[in-house]
């Protein structure tokens, strides 16, 4: 094992807006169960990869008065204090995240582009797609410490990129093994990288993947009487 390889035991895991907190119990009280049960397994550094699933094409509380769709809620709330977030779909491809602040997300597209490029010349094709992930997640594991970037990778309608069945196609088998191989990943666990797949339905996504030790599933309830006034 290389030196850039050795399990970091130092690193300091960080989430949630400008501030950045270190356990689940300090995040914002506005922050739902949910959120709080992602933060909890990813502080334990028991998974970096979750699958988001049900309700999840509803708003998130993002504050007293505010609220935003999901992938806006993990990439200005959760992971609001990390250098990188990457939202990827089918129909958009590969594109910076950051909610509605602009300087964060032009100051992410500078970062995207030293790393792996223009995104939007990047296919949208997942097979491309994830490729182009994929070594940034290595240099990212390979880089110094110091210089290592806190990332989040948000794929959304991951039913279409990892699905369920029993013969899959030799590039759906591709997307497969890539994803399996970040969350089991124990290098990538130890340092401020995390996935994030959102779909409505759990079944949607490979059982493979989804029932794996290395993933946690997350749902999204339906809110209650009180959630919607």
């Amino acid at each position: 094992m290389t030196d850039s390889l050795k399990p970091e035991v130092n690193v300091q895991k960080t989430l949630a807006g400008t501030d950045g907190v270190t356990k689940s119990t300090q995040l914002p009280p506005h922050f739902p169960p949910w959120a709080g049960k992602l933060a909890e397994l990813y502080f334990s550094g028991t998974t970096s990869m979750f699958v988001v699933h049900g309700n999840t094409f509803d708003v998130v509380r993002a504050g007293p008065e505010r609220w935003v769709g999901l992938a806006d809620f993990l990439a200005e709330q959760l992971f609001g204090r990390w250098d990188l977030v990457i939202h990827y779909d089918l129909a958009r491809g590969l594109r910076c995240a950051a909610g509605s602040n602009g300087k964060r997300l032009q100051e992410m597209v500078e970062t995207a582009n030293k790393w792996i490029g223009d995104l939007r010349a990047l296919p949208r094709d997942p097979t491309k797609g994830l490729a182009a992930l994929d070594l940034l997640v290595q240099k990212n594991v390979m880089q110094e410490p110091e210089k290592r970037l806190r990332c989040a990778i948000l794929i959304d309608h991951a039913g279409y990129v990892a699905p369920t069945g029993d013969r899959l196609a030799l590039n759906e088998q591709t997307h497969l093994v890539t994803l399996l191989n970040w969350a089991s990943s124990p290098y990538v666990k130890r340092l401020n990288m995390a996935f994030v797949l959102i779909d409505p339905r759990l079944t949607s996504i490979a059982e493979r993947l989804a029932n794996n030790p290395h993933v946690a599933s997350l749902e999204v309830p339906l809110p209650d009487a009180d959630e919607r006034t």
